[in-house]
C-alpha cells in the first residue's frame, strides 16, 4: 500500500509539471528581421526640400531567408513635420513574391493605418509605374504610399509620404523623391545594376529634365515644391 501511495504522489507531482508546460505555451520565436550595425549604405537620395534634409539609414536582414531591406528616412511616422520613407526589399529564401500595394504597405505598419487603405491611381516615375495607396494614421496624420515590385531581378521600391492636416500628401513630392534614389553599391548583383542604370536613362531630374533646375524652398508644410533655374 505504501508502494502504491508513492507511486500516485509521483503521477501527480509529473501531472502538474506537464500541465504547467503546455499553459506556458511553446518559446518565443526568433526576429524575423535583424538590424544591421552601421551599415554600408548601398542607396542613395537627397530631399533637399525638407527642413530635415538628412536621412536615416537602416539595413535589415531577413534571419531565415537572408533577403535584405535597404531603409532611408526623414522625420518619424507619428510626428508633426513631413515624414518619407523609402525602402528597397531584395528577398532571398524567405519570400517566392509580392502581394498587392495595399498588403505590402500594410505589412509595415504598426498600427490602424492599414484599416483606412484606399487605391489611389498610379503615378510615373523613372522605375515606371507605381500603385499609390492613400491611408491615415489617426485623425490629422494624412499618408500616401507608393510600391513597384520586378521579378527579375526580384526586387521591391516601397515607401509613404505622410503629413500633418486634413489635406493630402503631394504626388510631386513622392515622384521626385523616387527620381532622385539612385544606387550606390549592388554588390555580386548585376541585374540590379542594371536596373538601376536603366532607370537613370529616364530620370527627369523631378520633371524639369535637366541638372540646371533645381529645388528652392524647405517644405515645412505639405505643398508642393517650387523649382527655378540655378544662376551660375
Amino acid at each position: 500500500m505504501a508502494a502504491l501511495g508513492l507511486l500516485g504522489l509521483i503521477a501527480v507531482h509529473v501531472a502538474r509539471l506537464t500541465s504547467t508546460a503546455f499553459e506556458s505555451g511553446p518559446a518565443a520565436p526568433a526576429a524575423e528581421w535583424v538590424t544591421v550595425a552601421k551599415p554600408f549604405p548601398a542607396f542613395s537620395l537627397s530631399l533637399p526640400e525638407l527642413a530635415d534634409s538628412n536621412p536615416g539609414y537602416a539595413m535589415r536582414r531577413n534571419v531565415a531567408g537572408g533577403g535584405r531591406q535597404d531603409i532611408l528616412s526623414w522625420g518619424e511616422m507619428n510626428g508633426l513635420s513631413p515624414h518619407v520613407m523609402i525602402e528597397v526589399y531584395r528577398p532571398a529564401g524567405e519570400a517566392a513574391g509580392f502581394d498587392s500595394a495595399a498588403l505590402e504597405i500594410a505589412a509595415r505598419l504598426k498600427n490602424g493605418g492599414a484599416a483606412t487603405m484606399k487605391p489611389a491611381g498610379m503615378i510615373d516615375t523613372k522605375f515606371g509605374e507605381m500603385a499609390l495607396v492613400a491611408f491615415t494614421m489617426g485623425p490629422a496624420r494624412q499618408c500616401l504610399g507608393f510600391v513597384r515590385a520586378y521579378i527579375d531581378p526580384q526586387l521591391q521600391i516601397l515607401g509613404w509620404h505622410c503629413v500633418s492636416g486634413s489635406a493630402p500628401p503631394s504626388r510631386d513630392l513622392a515622384a521626385c523623391a523616387l527620381d532622385r534614389l539612385t544606387l550606390l553599391a549592388a554588390g555580386s548583383e548585376p541585374k540590379v545594376r542594371e536596373l538601376f542604370a536603366r532607370a537613370e536613362l529616364k530620370r527627369t531630374f523631378c520633371g524639369q529634365r535637366s541638372h540646371l533646375m533645381t529645388p528652392l524652398p524647405k517644405l515645412g508644410g505639405h505643398g508642393p515644391a517650387k523649382w527655378e533655374p540655378v544662376r551660375r
